[in-house]
């Protein structure tokens, strides 16, 4: 019966307004404590992945880690699905349609305009990539290297690509052809 009547006396103490609100607070600052803890936590566990060695190497450290490749070249054909026709010095790569929506507004109507492809690149070790060229084989395609780095590039090929054969091409040299 003790343990009943310890009960009731709390909860009296809580009946008053002003001791709900001091509860809350204590309860919210609790909360925001542990929400707190848990991204200090997350940021300090994150990990750099970075592939030629120690993170925050910069182009003069690579170079003198390893020497870099000269070329690199992907061919895919767009026929049912992708299809790699050359693969020299490209470790993988993955590619996304992204799809484009046009809206007349005055008939209302909604139109599919064909919409961009992007393929990111992977090299297989690091490699030139002062000239580059990106070729779609009926060159009805708009297509450019958007970004590159020593270790991969974007791509972007604007169209429909479905029938088509894109070359993606880096050289420490001029490329010619």
């Amino acid at each position: 019966m003790a343990f009943l009547e310890d009960v009731r006396s709390s909860l009296k103490y809580l009946s008053d307004p002003s001791h709900e609100i001091w509860v809350g607070l204590i309860f919210a600052i609790l909360c925001v404590g542990l929400a707190l803890t848990g991204l200090i936590r997350l940021h300090r566990s994150s990990q750099k992945i970075c592939p030629l060695g120690p993170c925050g190497a910069g182009p003069s450290q690579i170079s003198e880690q390893t020497a870099l490749k000269d070329s690199a070249r992907l061919t895919i054909a767009f026929d049912n699905g992708p299809s790699v026709l050359r693969q020299d010095g490209v470790r993988c790569y993955h590619w996304y349609g992204v799809p484009a929506v046009a809206m007349d507004w005055s008939s209302r109507k909604v139109s599919k305009p064909p919409g961009y492809m992007l393929i990111f690149v992977e090299f297989t070790d690091p490699t030139h990539t002062e000239n580059c060229r990106v070729r779609v084989d009926d060159g009805s395609s708009d297509a450019r290297v958007l970004t590159t780095s020593s270790t991969g590039a974007v791509v972007r090929a604007m169209g429909d690509m479905q029938g088509k054969t894109i070359d993606i091409r880096f050289s420490k040299d001029r490329i010619v052809d």
